[in-house]
């Protein structure tokens, strides 16, 4: 486990990693470093700010080499849209995505891969895109750092970068070049309500900055509903074995196609080099972007701690297939909802941590075949609480009076699934 070290120790500050890679080994190591992102509460008043931490990937121990260290980052900007925070403000910085380049030019002077780290942050007032690169993958050696989304229109956009990667490979047409970076999210740049849209935008691999490459939003607009569409993560895709180039982007809508009622659905989109969806241009729309350069990088102490590992096994893989786009056809096809056959065993509990003596409540057990076992497991292996359910029962109470502290596992099982979670007793 690790510990952000915040500026007023024993303030209740939550740190989360989000998204990770194995940096290239260097020198004579045989393994990579572990490079992790995410976001930290540093500072007062509880600003929220990109973290990036590397740590030895045999072990998770820092300090080792001088790059394995841990950086912050955020701070105040100004951007020249309307609104009532044009001046410098503060906001949170959050990390989503960070990839290694591959490109042999993005080296430090000792020749170890640069890295780069997108996200999001709200300063001064609406949500921008956010994207650093790390020399070396150094957390505290920053290369190129800006802010992307506002400015071209005058007004506040709320645009949220969730993955980021580079292509690898020479993609036909002009719009993207070999090594250049691509970025999804999501953003109400089309509409300023909460009408999101999905976007794939291209930056330059060397200052970060935006390129007239692709800028281009998907999604169904509408002035007068919430209709939201996200991109979370991205693939290019290079023309070999049949396949046509251009870019995967997955994530989720909202405006119900199939006219349900529910409020998520999954989202595909498939483009062309251009970024384009479709022949007819019913899914896709070119934005125009702004940029600006910041430097906000500061070093962080990492604190870290020994944490025992956890393996959790998990069965039953449902996959149900549909081909149909969202923007074309009728009647619209979805993924369906499946029966009690293909249903998966689920549950929630509280609290967590349980104060020994305190009962564990187990409740809204759903997906079920039939009886279900319900245990808690030490560190050890041992099976310190052992109940089985009737068939439809959904809840329960483990009594923990008897229990040492520690951390245990609580597993739920059925004659075709398993589930199962981390449980901490605390005197």
């Amino acid at each position: 486990t690790y510990d952000s070290a915040p500026s007023q120790p024993g303030a209740d500050y939550t740190d989360r990693f989000k998204a990770l890679i194995e940096a290239s080994p260097v020198g004579t190591a045989s393994t990579g470093d572990i490079i992790a992102v995410g976001e930290a509460e540093i500072g007062s008043p509880n600003w929220v700010q990109g973290w990036v931490a590397r740590v030895d990937g045999n072990d998770g121990t820092s300090g080792n080499t001088t790059r394995q260290r841990s950086g912050h980052y955020g701070g105040p900007i100004a951007w020249d849209c309307t609104g009532p925070q044009e001046t410098n403000q503060y906001g949170d910085e959050r990390f989503e995505s960070v990839i290694e380049l591959i490109d042999t030019t993005e080296v430090d002077m000792n020749g170890v891969p640069n890295v780069v780290i997108v996200g999001s942050t709200t300063a001064p007032d609406n949500p921008d895109v956010y994207a650093i690169k790390l020399l070396g993958g150094d957390p505290c050696v920053v290369s190129a750092e800006r802010v992307i989304g506002d400015k071209t229109d005058g007004k506040c956009h709320d645009d949220f970068a969730y993955s980021v990667r580079e292509v690898g490979f020479e993609m036909g047409g002009d719009e993207v070049a070999q090594y250049d970076l691509v970025v999804t999210g999501a953003t109400n740049r089309e509409n300023d309500n909460g009408d999101a849209d999905a976007f794939l935008l291209t930056l330059d691999p060397a200052t970060l900055q935006r390129i007239t490459g692709i800028e281009m939003v998907y999604g169904q607009s509408s002035s007068t509903s919430d209709l939201h569409e996200e991109g979370r993560s991205l693939h290019p895709v290079e023309a070999v074995g049949g396949r046509t180039e251009g870019f995967i982007i997955c994530g989720m809508n909202n405006a119900d196609p199939l006219g349900v009622g529910d409020d998520q659905d999954l989202y595909l989109i498939k483009t062309n080099s251009a970024g384009a969806a479709s022949s007819t241009g019913d899914c896709e729309k070119e934005t125009d972007w702004g940029d600006t350069a910041v430097s906000w990088d500061a070093c962080a102490n990492l604190k870290d701690a020994a944490h025992g590992t956890d393996d959790t096994t998990t069965t039953d893989v449902i996959s149900v297939d549909t081909d149909d786009e969202i923007c074309t056809g009728s009647p619209k096809k979805g993924v369906g909802a499946g029966n009690a056959a293909g249903a998966v065993l689920s549950f929630s509990y509280s609290p967590n941590p349980v104060s020994i003596g305190r009962d564990l409540e187990v409740r809204g057990i759903r997906g079920s075949s039939g009886e279900v076992r319900v245990r808690l497991v030490d560190a050890v292996g041992r099976i310190a609480i052992d109940r089985q359910l009737a068939n439809g029962q959904q809840s329960l109470l483990l009594p923990t009076g008897l229990l040492p502290s520690g951390t245990y596992r609580l597993v739920l099982e059925d004659v075709r699934s398993i589930a199962s979670t981390s449980i901490v007793l605390v005197e």
